[in-house]
């Protein structure tokens, strides 16, 4: 058990545990895209491997194969399967695509029961994840695919929060945006731990490769990591990458508007303002050339 929940597990033992007894009873994601996430995490998988992983569901074949269709490829034959869809678009695209929809699934089936709207949380899941892959190159991680997919689950503790604790949560969530608090820092003094530790935990169970279960842990707390030096950049990524996908959606996105979401944030990267400016214009470079942004119609930040 890594470091911070086996503090907090000693800190508040029997709240927690009551809330895993109850996520062991929550419904697991596609099985497709749990085999297409171990095999992204996989450095000796291949394309083929990857496609008869999506071939298995059909619902997320057909879903993968519409996107490939769509007029945003415009391409001039159909694409009737998977193989053909990989070399045509590329394994990155239509991975990133079946993870997408199988989550987007997962997070969909519980609609009405969330402490957070289902179609904004979904939109800043994407957009995280598609930031963390765009700064990979910045931080000299070639781990490009596993970020997207961090970036992806990133609050999926929050889902994991809403089934098992119900209206006590969703009344959290509701004072958290009424007073412009951070709904993590409330989670953390109500109950000691928070929607990361959580959301660890969940995909834990789901045995989910190590890396993805740090960073979705330690994603509001990256200091409080102390395994190895890439695994601790990663956490630092989905870190960055959950701010700016805030203000990005705020259309407010300098270093002043970054540090009134989190003070703490230049102790973890002290940069200066055009430091900053320049990684934020490399950010928007790559979400307007984002091909998986265009294609699920999240045009306001894919060119």
């Amino acid at each position: 058990m890594h470091n911070r929940i086996g503090k907090v597990w000693e800190a508040v033992k029997h709240d927690l545990e009551s809330i895993v007894k109850q996520i062991e009873h929550l419904p697991m994601p596609k099985v497709a895209a749990l085999q297409v996430i171990r095999l992204c995490s996989d450095e000796h998988s291949n394309a083929s491997q990857i496609a008869t992983a999506i071939s298995g569901d059909q619902t997320l074949t057909t879903e993968v194969l519409r996107i490939a269709n769509s007029s945003y490829f415009n391409y001039p034959r159909e694409i009737a399967n998977i193989q053909r869809a990989i070399v045509i678009l590329g394994l990155n695209l239509i991975r990133d695509i079946a993870v997408s929809f199988a989550f987007r699934h997962y997070y969909k089936q519980f609609t009405g029961r969330l402490a957070i709207d289902f179609q904004t949380a979904w939109e800043h899941a994407v957009l995280t994840g598609a930031i963390c892959r765009s700064l990979s190159g910045k931080f000299s991680l070639n781990i490009a695919d596993t970020l997207f997919v961090g970036g992806l689950i990133h609050d999926i503790g929050k889902v994991a929060l809403s089934v098992a604790i119900g209206q006590e949560y969703l009344e959290l969530a509701r004072f958290a945006a009424k007073n412009n608090t951070h709904l993590f820092l409330l989670e953390q003094e109500k109950w000691g731990f928070n929607h990361g530790d959580v959301g660890g935990i969940l995909i834990d169970r789901w045995q989910f490769p190590q890396i993805l279960v740090n960073m979705i842990t330690y994603h509001h707390y990256p200091a409080d990591f102390s395994g190895s030096a890439d695994v601790y950049r990663g956490i630092q990524v989905i870190y960055m990458s959950n701010l700016l996908a805030h203000c990005l959606r705020q259309e407010s996105i300098n270093l002043e508007a970054i540090i009134r979401l989190d003070a703490n944030f230049t102790q973890l990267f002290p940069v200066n303002e055009r430091e900053f400016e320049e990684l934020v214009g490399g950010v928007k470079h790559a979400l307007k050339n984002d091909r998986q942004l265009a294609a699920m119609g999240m045009t306001a930040y894919a060119g």
